[in-house]
């Protein structure tokens, strides 16, 4: 599986999702180590809220990995619009080299900021320069 981007066309159009996924090409093939997942919506139903929706999503990834030797970094990036939640989570793996507290500091300086102007897609690409 290799980084990934699920988006709703009214958050970011076509032309910022192919951005997106060149970015992101970048920083998998500079740091192999993590694959970054982005999601973004207008809402997390049927979730009841964001925590529950990234340990599905967490879940899922793991569950896919294994029978492989090695279960890679994973960073997933949510975002929904009309709930106004926005969060990193990651795997075990990637906990290591990403803590807690890096990952909030992204959220509260660089996502946030952006995301309440409606800037889904300039702060997307100013988050993921930091890894």
């Amino acid at each position: 599986m290799i980084n990934e981007i699920y988006f709703n066309n009214a958050l970011i159009d076509s032309f910022e999702y192919f951005s997106l996924e060149k970015e992101l090409e970048i920083i998998k093939n500079s740091k192999s180590d993590v694959e970054i997942k982005i999601v973004l919506d207008s809402t997390l139903i049927p979730f009841t809220n964001i925590n529950e929706y990234a340990s599905y999503l967490l879940g899922l990834q793991e569950a896919y990995y294994i029978d492989s030797v090695s279960t890679p970094g994973i960073i997933l990036i949510c975002l929904f619009e009309i709930d106004r939640e926005v969060m990193i989570r990651t795997n075990e793996i990637a906990k290591e080299k990403y803590p807690d507290a890096f990952l909030q500091h992204i959220v509260d300086s660089i996502f946030i900021p952006s995301f309440k102007q409606k800037q889904y897609f300039e702060g997307l690409i100013q988050g993921l320069k930091v890894f």
